[in-house]
């Protein structure tokens, strides 16, 4: 493999952040802001087909809030991949 590539690159991120990734509250960090983005590009969907001002709420509501939220919820409790709690001996 030739020096400089991007596979070298990224294995080297790899490497460096790996303790990073493997504590529990950045996963639950990284799940949210994930929820967070869906939920901005599903509530501009909703506001750019509507005229309605309450659909405009209840989009920000659901998605803007709710779906952080709910992704929040379920990361504390171990149900989303990598956020499941460690068993203690």
């Amino acid at each position: 493999m030739k020096i400089g590539t991007f596979t070298e690159a990224r294995h080297s991120l790899v490497e460096k952040y790996r303790d990073m990734f493997r504590r529990r509250y950045v996963v639950i960090a990284l799940w949210c802001q994930l929820a967070l983005i869906f939920g901005m590009l599903c509530a501009y969907l909703v506001v750019r087909t509507s005229v309605d001002i309450q659909i405009v709420w209840t989009a920000f509501a659901v998605f803007i809030v709710g779906l952080p939220a709910l992704t929040l919820g379920l990361g504390i409790g171990g149900i989303l991949p990598g956020t499941q709690r460690k068993k203690s001996l």
